[in-house]
């Protein structure tokens, strides 16, 4: 419109000037004015030559001047071929008036005759007349009642010839988005849209085409960015920003003949697209497909972990045969976009289980995956390992941090370690070897039942009180563990029969000590700051006779501690022992006592202490 005004703004500015001059030569002439009514041949005739004149201006300034109105598909020619135009300055303005897109596919047959594109929509036709003549082809689209123009200039030898044809369709292809980040145009985040861009150049700074799209929830949005038909050969980019500003692009898309697909998890929010097309080969215009689609995150909401097999609870027989379990875990819903991270065993007896795959306890990228778990007490790196009793508690995780209800597993204690007691006429001493570090509970056997003794909560030195002499009795020990719900769980038991030392004290009669012998041992050593010298070492042994009254029935012999048994079942009773140092004329204490088993058990009776003199 601005184009036409323009013309018509000279149209006019011409006539005016010619009946200005026409004017002026009016009244140039002497006598003009004067009224010749006898004289016809004083009038003046100019008057058609100017009227001539300023017709065939105005004709001139029509066919360099041309508009050409779209109203339906077809082909259309335009021409340029009067060549008293040259010297001129013209126009081809394209109107599409009809309310549907229209692509436009010129061919231009070029005499001469310089051809520009102001608004860059047809820069494909642009030529400069001093390269000769020339037929160029371009074109492009124009959305419904949208103009462009193409300005020409025809040389001043322009002898004709200059004429174009348009094809006009009707087209899809439409000039869509915003000018502007601003200015975004609002689309859906799912559909198609197919759209055109001229070159983006500095001479054409509001090529970009913008669009805004909403994301309600959590959403996998897939964007698609392919060439639309009949698109010219070009560089085609797509960037992807949040709604915040134009900067620190979410994707980056670059195509020039193929299609590009880009898939990003967008968070809830506003988010642009910045469209345009760079470094055109051939035509001027790009077409576009631009297609998003998508889904909607779908979040683990939990995880479900299942054992194939039902045995949750475990002895220290594992230390002999290794238990496999199989475990499978899997994101509540299945197909949810949050996956499996890991198995996680806690608990104190988590060091029972080993994957069988050094990686088997990471699932990172499945909702699915089973792993076998060997359940041993033997070390991995090591030929040897330990029992742990207690609990272990296993449960598997997701990706958003939602766990699963944990299997609980249990370890029953191993049975107490009881190697080191000593059994005496009413109690049994222990040294505390009978357990690691659990309470253990001693049962005695009364009748049929089992009664709860009593409940050693360290272990350490135990006396068990209360017993009768020369008595048979049966005891069990169960070391105790926590489960998972920390309450207290008996273990394998460990059962203990002995009988009790006799009651009576042995009746003696009379000690006697001879065969004593001083024995002497020299020894070259380090003292102290390195000095060696000889140092005397003295030992003393003896001979020691004990007497009874009586017999002590049901005994093997008399003990005076510390290993020194005088075994026998009479009333006399003789050993060889010693003792270090120098004793000879000293006087000792001695404790005699009766047994009646072997080793460290030895059940002893009650003491009766006596003093003798080494001589």
């Amino acid at each position: 419109m601005k184009k036409k005004e323009e013309r018509f703004m000279k149209k006019k500015t011409k006539i005016v000037g010619l009946f200005l001059m026409i004017t002026l030569l009016f009244f140039a002439i002497p006598g003009f004015g004067k009224v010749q009514a006898s004289r016809e041949d004083d009038v003046f005739d100019g008057w058609q030559e100017l009227e001539d004149e300023a017709k065939k201006e105005e004709e001139l300034e029509a066919q360099s001047n041309q508009t050409l109105e779209i109203g339906q598909s077809g082909e259309y020619t335009v021409s340029f071929r009067n060549a008293e135009l040259k010297g001129r300055e013209g126009s081809l303005a394209i109107v599409n008036k009809t309310g549907k897109p229209m692509r436009l596919d010129i061919t231009e047959t070029l005499a001469r005759t310089s051809v520009s594109s102001p608004d860059n929509k047809l820069t494909d036709l642009q030529w400069n007349h001093n390269q000769g003549n020339k037929t160029l082809s371009g074109g492009g689209y124009l959305n419904p009642l949208a103009s462009t123009r193409l300005d020409l200039k025809f040389r001043i030898d322009y002898q004709g010839g200059t004429y174009f044809v348009v094809n006009a369709s009707i087209s899809e292809v439409k000039d869509l988005g915003g000018k502007s980040f601003a200015q975004a145009q609002l689309i859906e985040n799912t559909g198609k849209y197919t759209g055109s861009l001229l070159n983006n150049t500095s001479s054409n700074p509001d090529a970009k085409r913008y669009f805004r799209f909403h994301v309600e929830k959590r959403r996998f949005v897939n964007i698609q960015l392919s060439r639309g038909e009949g698109s010219c050969a070009c560089n085609q980019t797509l960037y992807l920003y949040s709604s915040a500003a134009e900067k620190d692009s979410l994707i980056r898309m670059y195509i020039y003949d193929a299609t590009k697909r880009e898939q990003i998890l967008l968070e809830p929010g506003d988010y642009v697209i910045a469209l345009w097309a760079t470094n055109f080969y051939g035509g001027s215009t790009a077409v576009y497909d631009l297609e998003l689609s998508g889904r909607d995150y779908i979040f683990a909401t939990g995880v479900e972990l299942t054992c194939r097999e039902k045995t949750r609870t475990f002895t220290s027989a594992i230390g002999k045969k290794t238990v496999k379990l199989h475990l499978t875990a899997t994101t509540i819903p299945a197909n949810a976009d949050d996956k499996l991270k890991e198995f996680v065993i806690k608990g104190s007896s988590a060091s029972h289980f080993h994957y069988n795959d050094s990686s088997g306890q990471y699932a990172t990228g499945l909702n699915r995956k089973t792993v076998t778990v060997s359940v041993t007490s033997k070390a991995v790196n090591y030929k040897t390992g330990g029992y742990y009793p207690g609990y272990a508690k296993v449960y598997a995780t997701s990706s958003n941090g939602k766990a699963s209800k944990p299997l609980d597993f249990t370890f029953k204690a191993a049975p107490p370690s009881v190697s080191n007691y000593q059994i005496y006429h009413n109690y049994v001493w222990f040294n505390g070897g009978y357990s690691s570090k659990a309470p253990v509970r001693f049962y005695q056997k009364v009748g049929n039942k089992w009664k709860l003794k009593t409940t050693i909560k360290k272990p350490n030195r135990f006396k068990l009180k209360g017993l009768k002499a020369n008595t048979a009795y049966k005891f069990k020990l169960v070391a105790l563990s926590k489960n998972s719900k920390g309450k207290w769980l008996e273990g394998s038991p460990k059962y203990l029969r002995f009988r009790t030392g006799r009651g009576e004290r042995p009746d003696i009669r009379s000690i006697q000590v001879s065969n004593v012998r001083l024995n002497k041992k020299r020894k070259w050593e380090r003292e102290a700051f390195g000095k060696w010298a000889w140092h005397t070492y003295y030992s003393t042994g003896y001979t020691i006779t004990i007497n009874l009254n009586r017999t002590l029935p049901g005994t093997l012999g008399l003990s005076l501690g510390w290993g020194q048994e005088l075994p026998g079942k009479g009333t006399r009773f003789v050993l060889r022992t010693g003792v270090e140092g120098n004793w000879v004329g000293d006087s000792m204490k001695i404790r005699i006592r009766s047994y009646n088993q072997k080793g460290y058990k030895a059940g002893y009776g009650p003491i009766v202490e006596r003093m003798i003199t080494i001589r």
